[in-house]
């Protein structure tokens, strides 16, 4: 009976553990849509494995998994986030797969306990007669969702091999769709994006459209 309890209380230590490990790694999934009668879930909030959210019967939210390229749609009931996708009691969920880029996503700790932020490291950049730096990753909208750490700061979006600024932006803490700033960028190019020392190398998808694109398709962590 002894070693029957210890063997649960270390599955019990282990299995906290991993939820601790995965909220550590910081931000697992992005509310893409809120109903007009839900409260207490923001547009484009940032959500960690574990985060409940609390629906009632009318109350609907959209929930993209950056890992899964999983969109959820949910109707009611209590709302568990998980690794890749979320534990509905009591409500409805449809799950559709969208196109996004889990290549080059990761996160740090420090930045997800401040500001519940995912980073890419620093782009490198090209040597002379190298051409354009190779892209972080592929977005699959014109428009970048960008999540921006600590205090905000000014983005700003240049097209690879280009001097020139083709956008500046100055954004509060937090995640900002830039369709709403009027960003549009051109499908095929690649573009370096940078919020003070933070910087990443991305390209928009040739095959990228205007409009209602899902966030985690457009997603840019910074």
């Amino acid at each position: 009976m002894n070693r029957y309890r210890t063997v649960l209380t270390v599955l019990a230590y282990m299995s906290a553990l991993a939820v601790s490990a995965a909220r550590a790694d910081g931000p697992v999934a992005i509310v893409e849509a809120v109903g007009p009668s839900t409260k207490g879930v923001e547009l484009m909030q940032v959500l960690s494995v574990g985060d409940v959210l609390r629906l009632k019967g009318g109350d609907t939210v959209r929930i993209g998994y950056f890992q899964t390229c999983a969109v959820e749609s949910i109707a009611g009931g209590e709302v568990t986030i998980g690794a890749g996708q979320s534990t509905v009691v009591g409500g409805t969920v449809e799950r559709e797969q969208a196109t996004c880029d889990v290549g080059q996503f990761r996160t740090t700790t420090a930045q997800s306990q401040l500001a519940g932020a995912a980073t890419f490291r620093k782009a490198a950049k090209p040597k002379k007669g190298m051409g354009s730096p190779k892209p972080q990753l592929v977005i699959y909208g014109t428009s970048p969702v960008v999540s921006v750490p600590g205090e905000g700061a000014e983005l700003t979006i240049s097209a690879a091999g280009s001097n020139a600024t083709g956008h500046a932006v100055r954004l509060g803490p937090g995640t900002h769709d830039l369709g709403e700033h009027g960003v549009r960028l051109v499908p095929g190019r690649t573009y370096i994006a940078a919020a003070g020392d933070r910087t990443v190398t991305f390209k928009v998808s040739a095959a990228a459209e205007d409009g209602a694109v899902p966030a985690i398709s457009r997603y840019l962590p910074l």
